[in-house]
Parts: structure tokens; sequence; C-alpha cells
């Protein structure tokens, strides 16, 4: 079963420190490839999924440098576009002592937000797809409605729309738009992911359990919230009843949490996608059935911030075995 990651990729600027020559710290970026669908689609492929990322990307050399480590990574580029105007999004992203990530964003006039509709060709919806995006294609008119159509046109078909909210306020023009855009297209959705940090600002503390029950009364199979190194929480409906569920996280050692919610997503779609490709359920008709797809979800998110960087953090099935 494929799974299709479209919205951004761009280029992390990872901060790191050196000793000048007079003995001054100076403050230094590397580029590495990234961007959440991306990440996600990296994710699913290093697994051994059926991974394909559909965007578009600038003719420049980091457009070049982006497609190239998508191949390396295994991730189909089908369906990406050279954009003939937009350049290459940057996130230079520093990290404190713990790892923690503070991000500043450079993407006016980005390649990432140079796609259509018909850029997308509808015969990607021909065989069993899960179709998954993120809430920064929300954040521009023309990205927004392309993000919209796509999403209707995939439900259409049949198609399994996994949503990962990943709300950077940063991005938006007017952050005030993002809880109605944001509420409103997950109710089309089928999986959402969110952080409890982001349902928090974007909702209150107060509003955000009335908001996933809104969801999943709109039809939403499943909504997983993380919260850090914290506990998972997910919550799902069988057959009009409601139901949750907790799964604990480990501790390990933590080196950089860039990538840590796209391994989660990614490794969360890979175990749905291969139990639907294997003729189980969907949704669960037995809610301790999607239990074990979080806890191999967790677990990839929990190598992922041992490793530095995006892409490659992102464990593969032998990584996980030897844990």
């Amino acid at each position: 079963m494929r799974i299709v990651a479209f919205g951004e990729v761009l280029v992390d600027m990872l901060s790191g420190r050196v000793v000048s020559g007079d003995s001054q710290a100076a403050l230094t970026f590397h580029p590495i490839p990234g961007g959440a669908p991306a990440n996600v689609a990296v994710a699913v492929a290093r697994l051994g999924g059926a991974s394909y990322f559909a965007g578009a990307v600038a003719r420049d050399r980091f457009g070049e440098f982006l497609l190239d480590a998508l191949r390396a990574n295994g991730v189909h580029v089908d369906f990406v576009r050279q954009s003939q105007t937009g350049k290459t999004a940057l996130a230079f992203v520093d990290l404190d002592d713990a790892g923690e990530r503070r991000f500043s964003f450079y993407g006016e006039a980005a390649a990432h937000l140079d796609f259509g509709t018909d850029d997308l060709p509808g015969s990607v919806f021909d065989q069993p797809v899960v179709f998954h995006f993120g809430s920064n294609t929300l954040t521009g008119e023309r990205i927004r409605t392309t993000t919209n159509e796509l999403v209707n046109a995939a439900k259409r078909r049949g198609a399994v729309v996994s949503f990962d909210i990943n709300f950077r306020e940063g991005l938006w023009q007017d952050p005030a738009e993002a809880p109605a855009a944001i509420r409103a297209i997950g109710a089309s959705c089928d999986v959402i992911k969110a952080s409890h940090e982001e349902l928090v600002a974007l909702f209150g503390d107060s509003r955000q359990q009335a908001t996933i029950q809104g969801w999943l009364k709109r039809g939403v199979a499943l909504v997983v919230v993380t919260d850090g190194g914290g506990d998972v929480r997910y919550y799902g409906r069988d057959y009009g009843r409601d139901f949750d569920g907790t799964v604990m996280t480990p501790t390990v050692e933590v080196v950089d949490t860039t990538a840590a919610g796209d391994a989660f997503v990614g490794g969360l779609l890979y175990r749905l996608a291969d139990g639907i490709g294997r003729g189980e359920t969907w949704p669960p008709s037995d809610p301790a059935a999607i239990r074990p797809s979080i806890e191999f979800a967790v677990a990839c998110g929990a190598f992922a911030v041992t490793r530095a960087g995006a892409f490659m953090s992102l464990p593969t099935l032998e990584d996980l075995d030897r844990r």
C-alpha cells in the first residue's frame, strides 16, 4: 500500500558550535534535508514501506540536494515538480543543551508553496493509498486551496487521510486563522497526530478534549497526542463507541528532537498501511488492535531523538531490532 506524503521539503540549517582562532565560540549551521512531510516519507521508506513524496522543489542547488536526498533514502519522487519561481525554504534549527529545538524560518516565496491540484495526477488514488499532509500547507492561500482539494479528492477515492498538525506559528501570516483552519480540515481526516503543546496553543487547555471529541464525532478514526518525552495518548471511535489509551515512552539519551514527531508519524503510518495491505479492518474493529501500532511509532520516535538531524536519524527495522 502506497504512502504519499504531501507538503514541504526544505533545508534545515542545523546549529553547531566551534571554537575560532581567538578561542571564542562561534555558532555555525550545517545544511541537512528536512521538512515534516519529507521526513515522514523518508521514515516510511527506511522502514521498508512504499513511500512517495508529493510537492515542489526549487530549481536551485538546494533543490537538487533535496531531490538527491529523497532518492538516496528510497523515496519515490514521481510526484515532485520543480518550481519555476520559488526558492528553497530554510529552517534554522538551534538546539539547546537538552537537544530541544528553536526554529527560525526563511521561506518567503518558497518553492513548496508553488504546487497546484493539477500537479498531483488523479491516478495517484487509483490504488489503495495513505495520503499524509501537515498544517504548513495551510499557511498560504494557494497552497491551502490545493491542500483542501487534494484531501477532498483523496477521501472521495477511498484513501486513508493522515494529518500532522505540526503547528508553527511563525509560518502563518495571521496565526489567529490557524485554529479554525486546522479544526475544519481535521474533520475530513482519518488519522490526526498532534502534540499536547500544539493543542493548547491552538485551542486552549480547556478546549483540547472537546476538539478531539468533535473530530471523532465527525468521523475521524484515530487521534494521537504526543507530549515530548511524556506518555502518548490515543483516542478513537469503534462503531460509535469511543475508546482511548496510553502508551508510555522509554527513557533515552536525547541528542536532537528535530525529527522525533516525524519518525513517530512515519512509524504509525507504516504499521497502519502494512496492516491494511494484509487485509486488516480499517478503521480497526477491535480497539486493542491499534495499540501495537502506537507502540511501534513510539519506538521510532525514541530512536530518532538519539541521533542528530532529520533524515539520518530515522530508524530502519534493523535499527529497532537492535535496541
